[in-house]
């Protein structure tokens, strides 16, 4: 992409080593909801087992407090796959890549010229891994060579996009297993069990 010489009024929002990172699962997403998910398996196996001898106060309670508990964790596992995946969005929509001319910037106080220049040139390589050209302190047009500080800042870059992604697609799984788990809990109530076991568990 072109940019003219009235491109460097808006280099001064570029900052280009300021990434925003997804947050990855966290412990309570990989333990704490499989563990309400059993719990509500298991209360609708009991609610269901128990209901069809007859409906009793408690045992309805525990079929709302399952169907409470899918509901729930569908809504939290949605409203996070749905702020994932606009982080993703985000992430891919990076500027494009930035070629500036021989005239670009010569309005310009030589240091500024070089300042924002550089500025684009790094944030081109930070989204991109590209090398473009800049104005050093001379006011020589020449490719800008990456830093360890650039390269790390395009690979912590890459590596957000796919966390993102790998967190997008195991929210989806999520969204969808917690619709399953009240026909889980209907099919584990038609399960075999002895009599007494399910009334020690009742």
């Amino acid at each position: 992409m072109r940019r003219s010489a009235r491109a460097p009024r808006h280099c001064v929002h570029v900052t280009s080593n300021v990434r925003t990172h997804p947050v990855a699962l966290t412990w309570d997403m990989w333990f704490v909801a499989p563990l309400l998910a059993v719990c509500a398996a298991i209360l609708l196996a009991l609610a269901v087992t128990k209901m069809s001898t007859g409906l009793r106060c408690k045992h309805a309670l525990f079929y709302i407090a399952a169907m409470i508990l899918c509901l729930g964790g569908t809504t939290l596992s949605y409203a996070m796959f749905s702020n994932t995946d606009q982080l993703l969005r985000t992430l891919k929509n990076a500027p494009a890549p930035t070629h500036l001319d021989a005239n670009w910037g010569r309005e310009l106080a030589p240091e500024k010229r070089t300042e924002y220049s550089t500025a684009l040139a790094r944030l081109t390589y930070s989204n991109w891994g590209m090398k473009v050209g800049y104005f050093d302190a001379t006011g020589t047009f020449r490719t800008y060579e990456p830093t360890d500080a650039d390269r790390e800042d395009h690979r912590l870059y890459r590596a957000a996009i796919a966390q993102a992604e790998k967190t997008r697609e195991l929210l989806l799984w999520a969204t969808f297993g917690w619709l399953f788990i009240p026909w889980l809990g209907v099919g584990i109530a038609f399960v075999p069990i002895s009599r007494r076991t399910l009334n020690r568990v009742s």
